[in-house]
């Protein structure tokens, strides 16, 4: 199966827009997760 360079090009770059479409769920996911993230290091960097 030979695929040229072009080809392969077009399919990495679907893959890779697929890879950075999240839908709003998935970034209020990510925000909360970040904002725990913050907020433990801020509690940890309080009691040092």
């Amino acid at each position: 199966m030979d695929i040229t360079i072009d080809e392969m090009f077009r399919r990495l770059l679907i893959q890779m827009q697929k890879d950075t479409a999240l839908s709003e769920k998935e970034k209020e996911i990510l925000m909360k997760e970040l904002e725990t993230k913050i907020n433990e290091e801020e509690n940890k960097d309080e009691k040092e």
